[in-house]
């Protein structure tokens, strides 16, 4: 697919400079800069929900319901 991109002279000297430099053209250095980007920004795998399950289950500290029965005890029968 093609797309048009409007660019700087400053930044299109840069690209054309560190495209010549890898002796790639133009479209080559824009699609991997692009792959670095979506690389750098994707989320990890298993990140997310369950995420504490793979570890063992939610830290004691950070444990809600745990916390609440702590707190109960603490009270007068």
């Amino acid at each position: 697919m093609r797309t048009i991109i409007d660019l700087d002279e400053p930044r299109l000297r840069a690209l054309d400079a560190w495209a010549a430099q890898e002796q790639i053209s133009r479209a080559e250095a824009v699609r991997r800069a692009l792959d670095a980007l979506l690389a750098r920004v994707a989320q990890p795998a298993g990140s997310g929900f369950g995420l504490w399950a793979q570890g063992g289950g939610v830290p004691p500290e950070r444990d809600g319901l745990r916390l609440q029965q702590a707190l109960r005890e603490e009270w007068p029968q």
